[in-house]
Protein backbone atom coordinates (compact mmCIF):
# COMPACT_ATOMS: atom_id res chain seq x y z
CA UNK A 1 0.00 0.00 0.00
CA UNK A 2 1.47 3.18 -0.82
CA UNK A 3 2.32 6.35 1.91
CA UNK A 4 -0.62 8.73 1.87
CA UNK A 5 0.77 12.33 1.51
CA UNK A 6 -1.31 15.41 2.94
CA UNK A 7 0.29 18.05 0.21
CA UNK A 8 -0.90 21.33 1.94
CA UNK A 9 -0.74 24.18 -0.54
CA UNK A 10 -0.54 27.76 -0.22
CA UNK A 11 -1.67 28.87 -3.44
CA UNK A 12 -5.07 28.12 -5.48
CA UNK A 13 -4.61 25.61 -7.73
CA UNK A 14 -6.06 27.51 -10.72
CA UNK A 15 -2.92 30.30 -10.19
CA UNK A 16 0.26 30.10 -12.60
CA UNK A 17 1.79 26.83 -12.85
CA UNK A 18 4.67 26.21 -11.01
CA UNK A 19 6.44 24.57 -8.68
CA UNK A 20 4.11 23.34 -6.29
CA UNK A 21 1.80 22.18 -8.85
CA UNK A 22 4.83 20.36 -10.73
CA UNK A 23 5.64 18.80 -7.60
CA UNK A 24 2.03 17.60 -6.08
CA UNK A 25 1.63 16.45 -9.59
CA UNK A 26 4.86 14.28 -9.13
CA UNK A 27 4.16 12.86 -6.14
CA UNK A 28 0.78 11.75 -7.20
CA UNK A 29 2.34 9.69 -9.70
CA UNK A 30 4.54 7.60 -6.70
CA UNK A 31 1.74 8.25 -4.03
CA UNK A 32 -1.43 8.16 -2.53
CA UNK A 33 -1.67 12.54 -2.36
CA UNK A 34 -4.33 14.44 -1.38
CA UNK A 35 -3.69 18.57 -2.46
CA UNK A 36 -5.12 21.33 -0.01
CA UNK A 37 -5.17 24.71 -0.89
CA UNK A 38 -6.65 27.90 -0.50
CA UNK A 39 -10.15 28.24 -2.37
CA UNK A 40 -9.64 31.49 -5.37
CA UNK A 41 -12.40 33.98 -5.24
CA UNK A 42 -10.62 35.07 -8.84
CA UNK A 43 -11.38 33.44 -12.16
CA UNK A 44 -8.18 31.56 -13.54
CA UNK A 45 -7.92 29.21 -16.26
CA UNK A 46 -8.51 25.74 -14.64
CA UNK A 47 -4.87 23.27 -14.52
CA UNK A 48 -6.14 20.39 -15.48
CA UNK A 49 -4.84 17.02 -12.88
CA UNK A 50 -5.87 13.79 -12.14
CA UNK A 51 -4.63 14.57 -8.57
CA UNK A 52 -7.16 14.53 -5.95
CA UNK A 53 -7.09 18.56 -4.93
CA UNK A 54 -9.37 19.54 -2.03
CA UNK A 55 -10.09 23.78 -2.31
CA UNK A 56 -10.75 24.38 1.56
CA UNK A 57 -13.57 27.26 2.66
CA UNK A 58 -12.94 30.58 3.70
CA UNK A 59 -14.18 33.85 3.42
CA UNK A 60 -12.82 36.70 1.14
CA UNK A 61 -12.03 40.38 1.96
CA UNK A 62 -8.64 38.71 3.60
CA UNK A 63 -7.30 42.30 3.92
CA UNK A 64 -9.18 42.44 7.20
CA UNK A 65 -7.96 41.06 10.30
CA UNK A 66 -10.87 39.63 11.49
CA UNK A 67 -11.79 37.51 8.32
CA UNK A 68 -7.83 36.34 8.69
CA UNK A 69 -8.71 35.60 11.90
CA UNK A 70 -11.40 33.43 11.04
CA UNK A 71 -10.00 31.96 8.23
CA UNK A 72 -7.39 30.90 10.33
CA UNK A 73 -10.14 29.17 12.03
CA UNK A 74 -11.53 27.36 9.76
CA UNK A 75 -8.71 26.45 8.01
CA UNK A 76 -7.36 24.30 11.41
CA UNK A 77 -10.65 23.06 11.72
CA UNK A 78 -10.71 21.70 8.00
CA UNK A 79 -7.27 20.63 8.05
CA UNK A 80 -7.16 18.42 11.08
CA UNK A 81 -9.54 15.56 9.82
CA UNK A 82 -6.90 15.03 7.07
CA UNK A 83 -3.78 15.30 9.20
CA UNK A 84 -4.71 12.48 11.04
CA UNK A 85 -5.73 10.48 7.60
CA UNK A 86 -1.78 10.74 6.17
CA UNK A 87 1.54 9.51 7.03
CA UNK A 88 3.36 12.60 5.84
CA UNK A 89 2.40 16.07 5.97
CA UNK A 90 4.07 18.52 2.94
CA UNK A 91 4.03 22.02 3.99
CA UNK A 92 4.89 24.99 1.04
CA UNK A 93 4.86 27.68 3.38
CA UNK A 94 5.10 28.04 7.11
CA UNK A 95 1.50 30.00 6.45
CA UNK A 96 -0.14 26.44 6.12
CA UNK A 97 1.32 25.32 9.40
CA UNK A 98 -1.76 24.67 11.32
CA UNK A 99 -1.77 26.39 14.83
CA UNK A 100 -2.57 24.93 18.66
CA UNK A 101 -2.56 21.49 16.64
CA UNK A 102 1.25 20.11 16.83
CA UNK A 103 -0.11 16.93 18.44
CA UNK A 104 -1.88 15.83 15.27
CA UNK A 105 1.89 16.31 13.73
CA UNK A 106 3.28 13.63 16.37
CA UNK A 107 3.86 10.35 14.77
CA UNK A 108 3.70 12.09 10.89
CA UNK A 109 6.41 12.45 8.87
CA UNK A 110 6.81 16.49 8.05
CA UNK A 111 8.62 17.86 5.14
CA UNK A 112 9.16 21.51 4.46
CA UNK A 113 9.72 22.82 0.94
CA UNK A 114 10.63 26.06 0.99
CA UNK A 115 10.15 27.79 -2.27
CA UNK A 116 10.94 31.13 -1.81
CA UNK A 117 11.94 33.41 1.48
CA UNK A 118 8.41 34.01 2.84
CA UNK A 119 10.51 36.44 5.18
CA UNK A 120 10.81 39.12 1.85
CA UNK A 121 7.50 39.35 1.07
CA UNK A 122 6.00 43.19 0.99
CA UNK A 123 3.06 42.15 2.54
CA UNK A 124 4.58 39.40 5.21
CA UNK A 125 3.89 39.77 8.62
CA UNK A 126 7.67 39.33 9.50
CA UNK A 127 6.76 38.45 13.31
CA UNK A 128 4.23 35.86 12.36
CA UNK A 129 5.79 34.05 9.36
CA UNK A 130 8.97 33.75 11.07
CA UNK A 131 7.54 32.19 14.58
CA UNK A 132 5.89 29.36 12.03
CA UNK A 133 8.99 29.26 10.04
CA UNK A 134 11.19 27.85 12.61
CA UNK A 135 9.18 25.95 14.19
CA UNK A 136 8.44 23.88 10.86
CA UNK A 137 12.06 24.38 9.80
CA UNK A 138 12.77 22.69 13.63
CA UNK A 139 9.98 19.74 13.45
CA UNK A 140 10.43 18.97 9.40
CA UNK A 141 12.36 15.41 8.47
CA UNK A 142 13.28 16.78 5.72
CA UNK A 143 13.63 20.29 3.95
CA UNK A 144 14.02 21.21 0.69
CA UNK A 145 14.79 24.89 -0.69
CA UNK A 146 14.51 26.01 -4.21
CA UNK A 147 17.93 27.63 -4.40
CA UNK A 148 21.39 27.29 -2.99
CA UNK A 149 20.85 31.22 -1.47
CA UNK A 150 17.43 30.20 -0.04
CA UNK A 151 19.48 27.45 1.94
CA UNK A 152 22.31 29.90 3.28
CA UNK A 153 19.44 32.09 4.28
CA UNK A 154 17.42 29.54 6.41
CA UNK A 155 21.23 28.10 8.08
CA UNK A 156 21.77 31.81 8.67
CA UNK A 157 18.52 32.70 10.27
CA UNK A 158 17.78 29.31 12.46
CA UNK A 159 20.68 26.86 12.70
CA UNK A 160 22.48 24.03 10.62
CA UNK A 161 20.58 20.55 10.46
CA UNK A 162 20.45 17.63 8.68
CA UNK A 163 18.01 16.31 5.78
CA UNK A 164 18.80 20.16 4.68
CA UNK A 165 18.44 19.66 0.54
CA UNK A 166 18.99 22.07 -2.86
CA UNK A 167 15.73 20.82 -4.84
CA UNK A 168 16.17 23.82 -7.54
CA UNK A 169 12.94 24.47 -9.94
CA UNK A 170 12.76 23.15 -13.28
CA UNK A 171 10.64 22.78 -16.49
CA UNK A 172 7.79 20.47 -17.15
CA UNK A 173 8.51 16.83 -18.87
CA UNK A 174 6.45 17.06 -21.36
CA UNK A 175 8.31 19.27 -23.65
CA UNK A 176 7.07 20.79 -26.42
CA UNK A 177 7.13 18.97 -29.99
CA UNK A 178 5.59 21.81 -31.45
CA UNK A 179 3.91 24.99 -30.97
CA UNK A 180 0.42 26.48 -32.20
CA UNK A 181 1.23 29.06 -35.10
CA UNK A 182 -0.18 32.40 -34.50
CA UNK A 183 -2.17 32.45 -31.22
CA UNK A 184 -3.64 35.88 -31.90
CA UNK A 185 -2.41 37.16 -28.65
CA UNK A 186 0.47 39.17 -29.98
CA UNK A 187 0.14 41.15 -33.09
CA UNK A 188 2.34 40.12 -36.17
CA UNK A 189 5.03 42.80 -37.44
CA UNK A 190 4.24 45.20 -35.22
CA UNK A 191 7.89 46.84 -33.82
CA UNK A 192 10.30 44.46 -31.53
CA UNK A 193 7.91 42.03 -29.15
CA UNK A 194 9.58 41.79 -26.01
CA UNK A 195 7.56 39.18 -23.91
CA UNK A 196 7.41 38.41 -19.96
CA UNK A 197 5.47 35.00 -19.11
CA UNK A 198 5.08 35.09 -15.04
CA UNK A 199 3.58 36.92 -12.09
CA UNK A 200 3.70 40.51 -12.30
CA UNK A 201 4.07 42.17 -8.46
CA UNK A 202 6.42 44.30 -6.34
CA UNK A 203 9.47 43.20 -8.06
CA UNK A 204 9.15 44.22 -11.82
CA UNK A 205 11.27 46.61 -12.76
CA UNK A 206 9.28 49.14 -15.13
CA UNK A 207 11.50 51.57 -14.39
CA UNK A 208 13.62 49.58 -16.62
CA UNK A 209 11.20 48.95 -19.28
CA UNK A 210 9.96 52.24 -19.36
CA UNK A 211 14.12 53.41 -19.90
CA UNK A 212 14.56 50.60 -22.76
CA UNK A 213 11.66 51.73 -24.31
CA UNK A 214 12.71 55.77 -24.13
CA UNK A 215 15.83 54.33 -26.08
CA UNK A 216 14.36 51.71 -28.70
CA UNK A 217 11.06 53.63 -29.63
CA UNK A 218 9.51 51.03 -31.19
CA UNK A 219 10.15 48.37 -28.82
CA UNK A 220 6.64 47.33 -27.62
CA UNK A 221 6.23 44.61 -24.17
CA UNK A 222 3.74 41.99 -23.84
CA UNK A 223 2.79 41.27 -20.64
CA UNK A 224 1.14 37.49 -19.52
CA UNK A 225 0.78 36.00 -15.93
CA UNK A 226 -1.53 37.51 -12.64
CA UNK A 227 -0.82 40.84 -11.41
CA UNK A 228 -1.65 42.21 -7.71
CA UNK A 229 -0.09 46.11 -9.07
CA UNK A 230 -0.77 48.70 -11.31
CA UNK A 231 0.87 48.47 -14.67
CA UNK A 232 1.97 51.69 -16.04
CA UNK A 233 -0.88 53.26 -18.66
CA UNK A 234 1.94 52.91 -21.84
CA UNK A 235 0.71 52.64 -25.06
CA UNK A 236 3.77 50.02 -25.53
CA UNK A 237 3.02 48.38 -22.73
CA UNK A 238 0.50 45.69 -23.06
CA UNK A 239 -1.29 43.67 -20.86
CA UNK A 240 -2.35 40.46 -22.30
CA UNK A 241 -3.64 38.16 -18.75
CA UNK A 242 -3.21 34.82 -17.11
CA UNK A 243 -2.72 32.22 -20.33
CA UNK A 244 -3.27 28.86 -19.72
CA UNK A 245 0.50 26.43 -19.78
CA UNK A 246 -0.22 25.04 -22.40
CA UNK A 247 -0.08 27.41 -24.71
CA UNK A 248 3.10 29.85 -22.97
CA UNK A 249 5.50 28.07 -25.43
CA UNK A 250 3.42 28.81 -28.56
CA UNK A 251 3.35 32.59 -26.68
CA UNK A 252 7.11 32.69 -26.61
CA UNK A 253 7.31 31.05 -29.78
CA UNK A 254 5.97 34.57 -30.91
CA UNK A 255 8.61 36.86 -29.26
CA UNK A 256 11.55 38.52 -30.52
CA UNK A 257 13.08 38.73 -27.33
CA UNK A 258 11.82 37.31 -23.59
CA UNK A 259 13.05 38.84 -20.31
CA UNK A 260 12.83 38.68 -16.92
CA UNK A 261 12.70 42.18 -15.67
CA UNK A 262 13.96 41.92 -11.96
CA UNK A 263 14.41 43.89 -9.30
CA UNK A 264 17.37 42.07 -7.61
CA UNK A 265 16.12 42.82 -4.15
CA UNK A 266 16.68 40.18 -1.13
CA UNK A 267 13.37 38.34 -2.13
CA UNK A 268 14.75 37.48 -5.88
CA UNK A 269 18.63 36.80 -4.61
CA UNK A 270 16.74 33.67 -3.39
CA UNK A 271 14.85 32.94 -5.95
CA UNK A 272 15.92 30.02 -8.96
CA UNK A 273 13.85 31.54 -12.07
CA UNK A 274 11.38 28.92 -13.05
CA UNK A 275 11.08 30.96 -16.24
CA UNK A 276 14.42 30.85 -17.31
CA UNK A 277 14.42 26.83 -18.01
CA UNK A 278 11.35 27.86 -20.27
CA UNK A 279 12.55 30.86 -21.78
CA UNK A 280 16.09 28.86 -22.94
CA UNK A 281 14.04 25.69 -23.99
CA UNK A 282 12.09 27.85 -26.57
CA UNK A 283 15.11 29.28 -28.21
CA UNK A 284 14.30 32.68 -27.89
CA UNK A 285 16.83 35.07 -27.11
CA UNK A 286 15.95 36.18 -23.36
CA UNK A 287 17.26 38.19 -20.97
CA UNK A 288 17.84 38.23 -16.79
CA UNK A 289 19.74 40.55 -14.12
CA UNK A 290 22.92 39.16 -12.96
CA UNK A 291 22.88 37.75 -9.65
CA UNK A 292 24.41 34.21 -7.60
CA UNK A 293 21.23 32.12 -8.64
CA UNK A 294 20.97 33.24 -12.11
CA UNK A 295 24.40 33.03 -13.41
CA UNK A 296 23.83 29.20 -13.48
CA UNK A 297 22.19 29.95 -16.62
CA UNK A 298 24.55 32.46 -17.89
CA UNK A 299 25.58 30.24 -21.04
CA UNK A 300 22.59 30.07 -22.26
CA UNK A 301 20.63 33.73 -21.18
CA UNK A 302 22.00 37.34 -21.80
CA UNK A 303 21.96 39.06 -18.05
CA UNK A 304 22.45 42.45 -17.48
CA UNK A 305 24.47 44.62 -14.31
CA UNK A 306 22.07 47.79 -14.66
CA UNK A 307 19.85 49.92 -17.43
CA UNK A 308 22.49 50.72 -19.48
CA UNK A 309 23.98 47.16 -19.72
CA UNK A 310 20.46 45.83 -20.31
CA UNK A 311 20.05 48.29 -23.12
CA UNK A 312 23.29 47.56 -24.59
CA UNK A 313 22.19 43.96 -24.88
CA UNK A 314 18.92 44.40 -26.10
CA UNK A 315 20.32 46.68 -29.03
CA UNK A 316 22.93 43.93 -29.78
CA UNK A 317 20.15 41.48 -29.87
CA UNK A 318 18.48 43.61 -32.33
CA UNK A 319 21.47 44.27 -34.78
CA UNK A 320 22.41 40.35 -34.54
CA UNK A 321 18.75 39.44 -36.09
CA UNK A 322 17.28 38.24 -32.30
CA UNK A 323 20.29 35.72 -32.07
CA UNK A 324 20.04 33.35 -29.05
CA UNK A 325 23.44 32.85 -27.00
CA UNK A 326 23.42 28.94 -28.22
CA UNK A 327 21.71 26.61 -30.07
CA UNK A 328 18.34 25.45 -29.80
CA UNK A 329 19.62 22.03 -29.74
CA UNK A 330 22.16 22.83 -27.50
CA UNK A 331 19.35 24.66 -25.26
CA UNK A 332 16.84 21.57 -25.22
CA UNK A 333 20.03 19.82 -24.10
CA UNK A 334 20.28 22.07 -20.92
CA UNK A 335 16.52 21.92 -20.13
CA UNK A 336 16.19 17.71 -20.41
CA UNK A 337 18.39 17.66 -17.66
CA UNK A 338 16.33 20.14 -15.88
CA UNK A 339 12.71 18.83 -15.67
CA UNK A 340 10.28 18.52 -13.19
CA UNK A 341 10.67 14.53 -13.54
CA UNK A 342 14.30 14.50 -12.32
CA UNK A 343 13.72 16.80 -9.52
CA UNK A 344 11.37 14.27 -8.43
CA UNK A 345 14.23 11.63 -8.69
CA UNK A 346 15.88 13.82 -6.07
CA UNK A 347 12.67 14.16 -4.30
CA UNK A 348 12.28 10.42 -3.89
CA UNK A 349 15.41 9.81 -3.29
CA UNK A 350 14.96 11.01 0.40
CA UNK A 351 11.19 10.41 0.63
CA UNK A 352 12.91 6.41 0.33
CA UNK A 353 14.61 7.19 3.30
CA UNK A 354 12.49 8.69 5.54
CA UNK A 355 8.88 7.51 4.85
Amino acid sequence: MSKRILYLMHIPWGWIKQRPHFIAEGLNDRYDVTIICPRSFKAYPSNNTHAKVVELFRLPFERFSFVRIINRNLYNLQVKKYIKRNDCIWFTSPLMLPQRMYKYLEGKRVIYDCMDDMLEFPDSNKEIVIQLERSLYKKADAVFCSSDYLLSVLKTRYFDRNNLFVVNNAVRDSLPCSVVKNTGLIPIGKGVKMVYIGTISEWFDFELIIFLQKNIPNLELYLFGPKDIEIPSDTKIHYCGIIQHDIVFSVMDEADILIMPFKVTQLILSVNPVKLYEYILSGRPCLAPLYTESLKFGEYVYLYKDMEDCLNIVKNIISSGFSPLKTKEASQLFVKSNTWGERLKQIDAVLNIIL
